[in-house]
């Protein structure tokens, strides 16, 4: 019942991508169950994008959605980036929290004091819902 302000300059421009899309999910470790779950329940060529970094590739995102493809249904297609990005995952799956930290990104969020904001979006499961596009907004789905 509370009013939450999604505040993401690549997050809000990946959405503006998908605006013609029936379901779409902003997925991310603090809710990667529910992200899961969203995720199984439309299975339908389902197309997991990350938001990256001012247009380019990020290390710590990659890892993110390599969690998330690896609890995925094995019967659900991967191209040669999913399997990539699964693999980041699988290797590094003792220190991932640490990697993501070290990551290119990690450190420019640590060097403009926002290494908290980093250690939030590494906790898995904090959330047991996902934000789900509604029209123009981003509602509570589970």
């Amino acid at each position: 019942g509370k009013t939450a302000v999604f505040n993401s300059t690549n997050g809000t421009r990946l959405l503006k991508r998908f605006a013609a899309f029936r379901h779409v999910a902003v997925g991310s470790l603090v809710s990667l169950s529910a992200t899961v779950r969203f995720i199984d329940g439309h299975k339908a060529d389902p197309i997991l994008c990350c938001a990256g970094r001012e247009g380019y590739f990020s290390g710590e995102d990659t890892l993110a959605a390599g969690i998330i493809i690896s609890r995925l249904d094995s019967a659900i297609a991967r191209d040669d980036a999913s399997s990539a990005a699964q693999r980041l995952a699988a290797g590094s799956w003792r220190s991932w929290r640490r990697w993501a930290k070290e990551s290119f990104h990690g450190r420019y969020l640590a060097s403009i004091g926002l290494g908290d904001d980093l250690d939030f979006c590494l906790e898995v499961d904090r959330y047991d819902f996902v934000p789900v596009k509604k029209g123009r907004a981003l509602v509570q789905g589970r």
